[in-house]
């Protein structure tokens, strides 16, 4: 957030003014509040996009969540962790989406270096496991990534593989915040207590 000076030669209308003050103080105050608590700052960015992957899955259901890296700007730093740090965390407008993708499909995406991925992983010998089972190429899995991935970010070929992808209309920041303030974290038991397993810190 930047604070914007008038130049000494404007005068600064009284109206506009008590306007921008009112909207200053009510958006001032939404992203105040804390919704849980880190001990030691989390990131890297690589990191945080685990979590935010992972919530969306604890969220909203589904098989696999995609976060391209890109998206994710800045870590979790240590303290109170409000609404406004998860808008500096994922500052863009993107709203999620939910596909229908083949195991074949998927398992190109998921090589994009670009891309976080919650649900899914490599096992020692480099094959891809959803759930603990190894991608069956067949089947069809529920995939939850953002409309600007969806539409070819970074190299998606999503959009392709399913060309009736549903937009829930939800906000990328929405189930992150839901999933925090579940964690009921504080001081003494900070968020990095309450990842999902493998999901590391610095």
């Amino acid at each position: 957030f930047v604070d914007v000076t008038a130049s000494p030669e404007v005068r600064p209308d009284p109206v506009l003014t008590e306007l921008v003050k009112n909207w200053k103080d009510n958006v001032d105050k939404a992203l105040g509040v804390t919704i849980g608590h880190s001990r030691g700052g989390i990131g890297p960015e690589a990191v945080v996009g685990q979590i935010v992957a992972n919530a969306w899955l604890s969220e909203m259901g589904g098989d696999v969540a995609i976060v391209n890296k890109g998206g994710i700007r800045q870590v979790i730093p240590a303290g109170p962790i409000t609404h406004a740090t998860i808008w500096g965390v994922l500052p863009f407008d993107n709203r999620i989406m939910r596909l229908s993708i083949t195991g074949e499909d998927l398992e190109k995406e998921l090589a994009n270096p670009k891309f976080i991925a919650a649900g899914a992983e490599r096992n020692p010998g480099g094959k891809w496991l959803i759930g603990g089972k190894p991608v069956d190429k067949k089947k069809r899995y529920a995939v939850l990534v953002t409309d600007f991935v969806y539409m070819g970010g970074d190299g998606s070929l999503l959009s392709t593989y399913d060309p009736r992808g549903v937009s829930l209309g939800i906000q990328w920041r929405d189930p992150v915040i839901a999933w925090i303030e579940k964690q009921k974290t504080r001081a003494d038991v900070p968020l990095e207590d309450k990842l999902p397993k493998g999901v590391g810190t610095r």
